[in-house]
């Protein structure tokens, strides 16, 4: 619809501009917290809003909240996704939480999921997940693969995925920049200058 949506962490809500106005959505409104730290707007018209306190959707002007009352595993939402089947994921503290548009579904540090990961879709329908160490992999049938030091990665913690245009996964650490090969392995990038501890990556 051509609106611009901003989340603003500092207590003033969602923020949509539109036609250079901006029009603010709070806890009046119906918005489950004003901290929104995540803002997605998915491929069926929604909007979802990750908040210190919980998840709220705005669909055709009307918000639903999720709290963990309704099964969300830790309220403080960190980033959000969507995958190829329209699921939406939530990184949270406690792990990741899946939508899939009637229950949620978690992958918890009890799983040894990190917390707070960065969650990155791929083109094959594939979700990419940080590890303390390393990268889970979600199927698309929730087939489980881990990917770790004999697989390429470094063996340092921390560490973020990032899938770019032509479906190549990446992953920055402090130890650098790696890349997937067709093989499935990951191979560092010998980039010099590349700086101390660079591991946010965003290429396109």
């Amino acid at each position: 619809e051509g609106s611009l949506w901003i989340g603003a962490s500092s207590g003033r809500g969602l923020n949509r501009l539109r036609d250079g106005k901006v029009f603010a959505y709070t806890i009046g409104e119906g918005l489950v917290h004003d901290n929104v730290g995540a803002v997605l707007a998915d491929r069926g018209g929604s909007v979802w809003m990750g908040t210190f306190q919980g998840l709220s959707r705005l669909a055709d002007g009307t918000f639903t909240s999720f709290t963990s009352k309704d099964g969300l595993e830790h309220e403080s939402v960190v980033a959000l996704a969507e995958d190829q089947k329209g699921r939406v994921w939530i990184s949270t503290p406690a792990g990741a939480d899946r939508w899939n548009g009637a229950t949620f579904t978690h992958f918890s540090v009890r799983d040894g999921f990190r917390r707070g990961p960065a969650v990155v879709p791929d083109q094959e329908g594939n979700v990419w997940i940080s590890a303390p160490k390393g990268l889970h992999r979600v199927g698309p049938d929730d087939q489980r693969t881990s990917y770790t030091e004999t697989d390429g990665l470094p063996a340092v913690p921390g560490g973020r995925p990032f899938v770019d245009r032509d479906g190549i996964l990446w992953f920055g650490s402090r130890a650098g920049l790696f890349r997937r090969g067709t093989d499935g392995r990951f191979a560092q990038l010998p980039l010099e200058g590349l700086p101390q501890g660079s591991k946010q990556i965003v290429l396109q």
